[in-house]
């Protein structure tokens, strides 16, 4: 079975373009961004430290009362990609929602013009910080050409997790 995830790991490798993102990555971090400029819309800049997923944990924003999973697809109808089941198992006294991004190739917004209206909106310690997390996802403004993608946003999805929640075996 480890052969196998080394095998899978290294094909993704090969696949990703040359200082950059995968297309996988991009569209994911995407998501995670749209996300992230809704919550420092409504909640202030502190939104941006309840953004964990760049430090590669389970859940990509946490708080001591809730979390958020994020996932982004282009596929209709939508299928997202679990890699962890623990993604989606309740965790006791938080309030946990699964959101769903469904996106179309359209004419809204690219990866680098999200980040930019992003680093607009935040100063001193809160710049610094968004642009320490966006480099551990592994973006570079010098690999920007690479996400010429643009996207509309066709549908927002909210599903809250609990411990009723179907779950596979």
């Amino acid at each position: 079975m480890q052969a196998l995830r080394q095998t899978v790991e290294d094909w993704r490798e090969r696949r990703r373009p040359q200082g950059g993102l995968s297309s996988i990555e991009h569209r994911g971090h995407f998501g995670e961004l749209i996300v992230l400029k809704y919550l420092i819309n409504a909640h202030g800049n502190d939104a941006l430290n309840h953004w964990d997923g760049p430090e590669g944990v389970l859940h990509y924003f946490t708080s001591n009362s809730s979390i958020l999973e994020v996932k982004t697809t282009i596929t209709l109808p939508a299928m997202v990609h679990i890699s962890d089941v623990n993604q989606l198992a309740p965790v006791h006294g938080r309030i946990f929602s699964l959101v769903v991004l469904e996106l179309s190739m359209g004419e809204d917004n690219s990866l680098p013009q999200l980040i930019e209206e992003i680093r607009r909106s935040l100063h001193g310690e809160k710049r610094a910080l968004f642009e320490e997390k966006i480099a551990n996802v592994g973006y570079n403004d010098e690999h920007s050409h690479n996400y010429f993608h643009r996207y509309d946003i066709e549908k927002t999805g909210f599903i809250g997790i609990d411990e009723e929640t179907p779950t596979f075996p």
